[in-house]
């Protein structure tokens, strides 16, 4: 399925924010694997807890370059599974995956819940000490 698709463009950054799995493969294609770049932003959000107190899965996926930023709403996801190219970028160890200080625990999480192994983490808050 097509999904939802809505891209905002500012002068020095382009968003796209999407449902749909087609769209994250083409625009990983595009941005990261046939640009070369070994390198991307990464960052996920999550709903803390149910009202029962049960977690949640991820529910947003952030993968960014220096002038493109996708966001996956892995909740809405169609097909609800996570796509092959984004399987293939996360589990990439030379594609480094930049983050905050909370890199390693998204990517547990990130396995956890969707089975997306995410290799060459950099948490770029050990660089800044």
């Amino acid at each position: 399925g097509e999904g939802k698709r809505v891209v905002i463009s500012r002068r020095d950054l382009v968003i796209s924010v999407t449902n749909s799995g087609d769209f994250v493969d083409s625009w990983l294609r595009q941005h990261v694997i046939d640009a070369g770049l070994d390198a991307v932003g990464l960052a996920v959000e999550w709903n803390a807890r149910t009202p029962r107190g049960e977690r949640h899965r991820i529910s947003l996926i952030q993968v960014s370059t220096r002038t493109h930023a996708l966001l996956v709403q892995m909740s809405q996801l169609r097909p609800p599974k996570a796509p092959e190219l984004l399987r293939q970028v996360l589990s990439d160890p030379v594609i480094r995956k930049v983050g905050g200080g909370s890199v390693l625990y998204d990517s547990v999480k990130l396995e956890k819940d969707w089975g997306l192994e995410v290799l060459g983490r950099i948490n770029v808050c050990e660089l800044a000490e």
